[in-house]
């Protein structure tokens, strides 16, 4: 195959979050249009990456020596494009390319979650300082969502005069038939009714207010289980949470599942209980299989998502509510949400997001 020319990402680690699974997805995309990938890694390898790229490591133990040694990275190939998606790299490319040290046509960055409303203090002030340094060398700013781009202009007064376009995080239906065609094999589950939840293990993902309202949900419904898929640095303070409030033979925790498609075709409920995000991905693939889906308001745009139950992050009722509401719906109703569902999702392809790329630089 003859490639035309060559797309470069620059991704913190191979170890999948949302934006991380969107990069790699959207390099595989770039290739099936004859372009030349190449992916480089600032941490140590984890996983194996099969794709069509060549992938590089910096080999970092952290993601501060993987900004250092990035910054002292020999980028000796001419790029069409270098894409990366998290903010302290997205700045650091800025100025590499502005010191010609990145010789690419256009250095495309994205926002992987709203700064302002999550940060404080001198994490805040670090974030800040990046903006300002290294952005205004970007050719492009993709922010997920209209109140991420309405944030970023509010606190950074000169990225009034950047081109920041809102580009719809894109979500693969084809790849997705195919994995939730994959069989149920939790065996404990089996004819069992359960909530799935889904991501790291983090305090910004509410799994605590989750498996509080969880209680308040098993004293009515004592046949179900709460399923929550991912690891992270929490794993013993919410199981903890669950022995507190006398759950904890009811809240199962999966760890990384490889393919948690058939966990949410399976689900009574799927449950989004984030505090803030820039927008949760996983939100997106609960609804390609389930008309049962509840997502707390934690990111711009949720609210106008048809037929899922919104609720305020951090409220513990609120979502008890929600999950009662939907346990009520008829198969009827559910089958209508899932198709409401379906009907937003088929046109956030990967190709329309690329086109919508395109579209934003000329």
């Amino acid at each position: 195959m003859c490639f035309k020319k060559k797309i470069l990402f620059v991704i913190p680690s191979d170890t999948m979050g949302g934006a991380e699974q969107l990069q790699v997805s959207l390099a595989e995309e770039f290739y099936k249009c004859d372009y030349k990938i190449e992916i480089l890694f600032l941490l140590k390898k984890q996983i194996d990456i099969n794709i069509n790229a060549e992938i590089k490591y910096l080999n970092a133990k952290n993601i501060i020596l993987g900004l250092l040694k990035l910054t002292m990275y020999d980028f000796s190939n001419e790029y069409h494009m270098v894409l990366s998606s998290q903010t302290l790299i997205n700045s650091i490319l800025g100025i590499l390319k502005n010191l010609n040290k990145v010789k690419c046509t256009y250095l495309i960055v994205r926002e992987s979650t709203d700064v302002f409303n999550r940060f404080k203090g001198l994490k805040l002030w670090c974030y800040t300082l990046a903006y300002k340094t290294g952005y205004g060398y970007a050719n492009l700013i993709i922010c997920q969502t209209n109140k991420m781009k309405e944030n970023l202009v509010a606190n950074i007064k000169s990225f009034s005069n950047l081109n920041i376009q809102v580009i719809s995080n894109p979500i693969n239906l084809e790849k997705i038939k195919i994995k939730e065609a994959e069989p149920f094999i939790d065996d404990i589950l089996v004819n069992k009714k359960f909530i799935v939840s889904a991501g790291r293990l983090i305090d910004v993902k509410g799994f605590d207010i989750l498996i509080k309202a969880f209680a308040k949900f098993s004293k009515k419904y004592s046949d179900y289980y709460l399923i929550i898929l991912g690891d992270g640095p929490l794993l013993e303070e919410l199981k903890k949470e669950a022995i507190k409030n006398k759950i904890e033979d009811k809240v199962l925790f999966k760890g990384f599942v490889n393919n948690p498609y058939p966990y949410f075709k399976q689900a009574k409920i799927c449950v989004v209980s984030s505090r803030k995000e820039g927008f949760p991905n996983v939100l997106l693939q609960m609804m390609s299989q389930n008309g049962a889906v509840i997502s707390t308001v934690c990111a711009g745009d949720i609210i106008n998502i048809p037929q899922i139950l919104v609720c305020n992050p951090n409220e513990i009722d609120g979502l008890f509510e929600k999950m009662i509401e939907i346990t009520n719906q008829n198969e009827e109703t559910l089958k209508n949400n899932l198709f409401a569902h379906f009907s937003f999702l088929k046109n956030r392809t990967f190709s329309n997001y690329i086109s919508s790329i395109f579209e934003a630089l000329k």
